[in-house]
């Protein structure tokens, strides 16, 4: 079964805000009935609109997550290695720093696992990255507002905590889920 739709007629596209961090982009497309709709697109103040995110194995197969403080539900989650593409870098390069600076691991095998869009008002991509044979080579080097513990799970008990929801960032989980779902770990 084949679906074809007409792609909407874009009217306009203005910047409406850009606080060099976050923009906000107006655009405005013309429906298939002549009216108009209008759409608030969130994007980064950056070259490259993508963030990585990236899941630590340890040679014996343990998951390394951390226990990060977030600002938006002011307490901490559960997540993984996550960061903004940094202009210049390239998806592997940003992998290797973030690893190394929030956890103090290091991997020598990095792999792409997918991508996803964030949804349909946001203009950035998510890729997910698995690394594999983690070892602990640094202290964490963060930065002076994040505040990071670093764990260890078995494969198993990091799927308990995904089932009972002790995981609330959902693209953690998915990461986690694409790497078992294609044989990683």
């Amino acid at each position: 079964y084949t679906f074809f739709m007409n792609t909407p007629k874009k009217l306009s596209e203005k910047i409406a805000l850009d606080n060099g961090y976050i923009k906000i982009i107006e655009k405005n497309f013309q429906n298939k009935d002549g009216s108009v709709s209008n759409f608030l697109i969130s994007s980064i103040s950056k070259n490259v609109s993508v963030w990585i995110f990236v899941l630590p194995v340890t040679k014996d197969w343990k998951i390394i997550y951390l226990k990060e403080f977030r600002y938006w539900p002011e307490k901490f989650i559960i997540n993984i290695p996550v960061w903004m593409l940094d202009d210049g870098l390239t998806d592997l390069e940003c992998c290797k720093k973030e690893l190394k600076e929030e956890t103090g691991y290091i991997s020598s095998e990095i792999t792409y696992l997918w991508h996803s869009i964030v949804e349909n008002y946001f203009e950035w991509e998510d890729r997910y990255y698995i690394a594999k044979d983690c070892h602990k080579a640094w202290s964490q080097d963060l930065e002076k507002w994040e505040l990071i513990e670093v764990n260890i799970a078995t494969v198993a008990e990091f799927e308990k905590m995904i089932l009972d929801w002790e995981v609330e960032c959902a693209k953690s989980a998915y990461c986690f889920l694409l790497a078992k779902s294609k044989w990683f770990i």
